[in-house]
C-alpha cells in the first residue's frame, strides 16, 4: 500500500500542465483552437480548404494568344485562362465533330466550333485582364503583389 492509500486519499496524478504546451494551439480530437488562443499553424484567417497560400504568376498576353492561334480548336487557350469547361466543350467538340465527318454531320459540329474560336479572338483581351485582375486581388491577399 501506498502513502496516499492509508490517508484515505486517492494517489496524486503528478503535476497539472498549466494551458497548453508550446506549439500546440489546438484541443485534442476536434482541431478547434483552444479558447483565447490563436492557432498555432494553418493558413490565414479567410482562406478556406483548398485556397493556395502563395503568389500565383500572372497570365501571358503572348502565351494566351499562341495558345488561340495554334491549340484554340482544342481549347488550349481556355483551359491557360482558367476556363476548363468551355475547354473541356471546344475539345470534345472537336473529336467528336471529326468523327461524325464519316457521316457529314461532323463538319457543322467543326464549322461551329469555328465561329466559337473567332468569337474568342473578340474576347480574349477582357478575359485575359479578368484574370489578371482575379490573380493580382490574389497575391495582395496574402502580402504578394507586384
Amino acid at each position: 500500500m501506498s502513502t496516499d492509500d492509508v490517508h484515505g486519499q486517492p494517489p496524486h496524478p503528478g503535476p497539472q500542465p498549466q494551458g497548453t504546451p508550446p506549439g500546440h494551439g489546438v484541443q485534442p480530437y476536434t482541431g478547434q483552437p483552444h479558447p483565447g488562443q490563436p492557432p498555432a499553424y494553418g493558413p490565414p484567417p479567410g482562406y478556406g480548404m483548398g485556397q493556395t497560400v502563395f503568389p500565383q504568376p500572372y497570365k501571358d498576353t503572348t502565351a494566351a494568344w499562341l495558345f488561340w492561334v495554334f491549340l484554340g480548336g482544342f481549347g488550349a487557350h481556355d483551359f491557360y485562362l482558367r476556363h476548363t469547361g468551355a475547354g473541356v466543350a471546344k475539345l470534345c467538340l472537336n473529336l467528336l465533330g471529326w468523327l461524325l465527318t464519316l457521316v457529314l454531320i461532323g463538319y457543322v459540329l467543326l464549322f461551329a466550333l469555328f465561329v466559337w474560336w473567332v468569337v474568342d479572338a473578340c474576347l480574349m483581351s477582357g478575359r485575359l485582364q479578368q484574370v489578371n485582375n482575379r490573380i493580382y486581388a490574389h497575391n495582395r491577399a496574402i502580402g504578394a503583389a507586384h
